[in-house]
């Protein structure tokens, strides 16, 4: 019984821990750009292979909905995180522990939709074969 109990303990704790993330991590390919997001500061910096200057965003929020994390600027939400340990960054071998959809063209001047792979400093991806 306190064997179950631990690891159900276990279980919530690295929950929680996944979903308390101060700094994500994304990457994207075709086109190939990654999104950084640090919660303390409030700021999303884009860095594109098509741009020689990285775009930085401030007052960019996160919330949680429905177990997805959503990162949001001006009220509308620009980027759904979902923990699946099946994140992908479409072109590597790399496993990630989220999973990235980009919802809003106007957040990163590319087309919505496009999917990639997130980690954080707890949560890393592994290299394997997806």
């Amino acid at each position: 019984m306190k064997k179950l109990l631990l690891i159900a303990l276990a279980s919530v704790s690295f929950k929680a821990q996944a979903y308390e993330i101060s700094k994500i991590s994304c990457m994207f390919t075709e086109p190939f750009f990654s999104v950084s997001y640090d919660a303390k500061s409030k700021t999303m910096i884009l860095l594109s292979a098509e741009e020689p200057n990285k775009r930085v965003t401030k007052n960019v929020g996160m919330n949680q909905k429905n177990g997805k994390i959503y990162i949001n600027h001006l009220g509308k939400d620009i980027m759904e995180i979902t923990t699946n340990f099946n994140g992908s960054d479409g072109m590597s071998d790399r496993i990630y522990p989220m999973e990235a959809k980009m919802l809003s063209p106007n957040a990163n001047q590319y087309a919505s939709n496009l999917i990639g792979g997130c980690e954080t400093k707890y949560l890393k991806a592994q290299e394997g074969q997806y």
